[in-house]
């Protein structure tokens, strides 16, 4: 693959993972190479048999990278064609979805290296909602939490809450605010990176 190594210092494909919900940086993500062009899986199929046989793991491989404190990862060297990275935070379990992109790799020769942007956000697994009294006014500061964990989060000012990156399943969701009754509400979630819209009515206590 000697047209790969003349790229061997050339950032091909670059890009940042995020958290869709909030925008910020997920570290430690891993992204691999899913699809590639036949000129570089075929080179990668010998590379990779090399490192293995040095005891090299998979994320050491070519065609995977992590996510550094920022978010970014790159992979450089690649030769054009047409790719798909893949992204997902496997250290998190199912408190996040994956997510994929497909880039394209051209040079214009003569001209500065210029990397496809493979840029991905990470759904996470979610609960969103509003949380109103029985009339139906919005109730800022409430707290809701899931029961079992410590996953906790506050009602704003419209009554809207989020509870991001929890784990899938079903989960019991508690409510409570000052002068209210708690309520305890059920939801599952079904697969990680899914987002279930939970709205939640309390009670005048007493």
């Amino acid at each position: 693959m000697a047209a790969r190594e003349s790229f061997a210092r050339r950032v091909s494909v670059a890009g940042r993972v995020t958290d869709a919900l909030t925008g910020g940086s997920i570290a430690g993500a891993t992204v691999l190479i899913v699809t590639a062009p036949k000129e570089f899986t075929a080179w990668l199929a010998i590379r990779s048999t090399e490192l293995a046989s040095r005891g090299v793991g998979r994320l050491g491989m070519p065609d995977a990278a992590v996510t550094g404190p920022d978010g970014w990862f790159h992979f450089d060297g690649l030769p054009d064609g047409k790719y798909a990275v893949e992204a997902s935070l496997p250290s998190a379990g199912t408190r996040y979805g994956t997510a994929r992109k497909k880039v394209t790799v051209k040079r214009v020769p003569d001209a500065p290296s210029t990397a496809a942007d493979a840029s991905l956000a990470l759904a996470p697994t979610a609960i969103t909602g509003v949380v109103r009294d029985a009339a139906g006014a919005a109730v800022p500061m409430a707290e809701i939490r899931i029961r079992g964990s410590g996953e906790k989060a506050l009602s704003d000012a419209q009554g809207r809450y989020t509870l991001s990156a929890i784990e899938r399943g079903t989960r019991i969701v508690l409510a409570s605010a000052r002068g209210l009754a708690p309520a305890s509400v059920t939801v599952t979630l079904a697969d990680a990176g899914v987002q279930e819209k939970l709205d939640i009515a309390l009670s005048p206590a007493g």
